[in-house]
């Protein structure tokens, strides 16, 4: 579950179990988050159902990080946090992906929010 405030256009809201998920060895999700010069933080939201999953974070011109979430029965999440700062218009990558599979039943990864500071 999360929860955020102080956040635009939507100021808050109640925990929630929602999200977005993909099925499948290879599947996920890619964001991008526009830097602006300053010093950012971007926690994303994550979830897996029966999937072992992988986050790689990487800035243009820069070193990448992983970071991996497992779950082989049930379900898990957890918040990533990223702090950065890059120039203007650089994008930071996230890149969620399924990698691997413990059911024939739609393992998956899930994007549930992503909240920048």
């Amino acid at each position: 579950m999360f929860r955020w405030r102080d956040g635009a256009p939507v100021e808050s809201t109640d925990p929630t179990p929602d999200g977005v998920f993909t099925c499948g060895a290879g599947s996920g999700f890619r964001l991008a988050v526009v830097a602006d010069g300053q010093p950012r933080t971007a926690t994303v939201y994550l979830g897996v159902w029966m999937a072992g999953g992988r986050l790689d974070v990487q800035l243009p011109d820069g070193p990448s990080r992983t970071v991996r979430l497992e779950e082989r029965h049930t379900s898990q999440s957890t918040a990533v946090t990223v702090r950065f700062q890059a120039p203007a218009g650089t994008r930071l990558l996230l890149t969620w992906t399924v990698e691997e599979v413990f059911t024939p039943h739609c393992a998956n990864v899930a994007l549930q929010a992503l909240t920048l500071s």
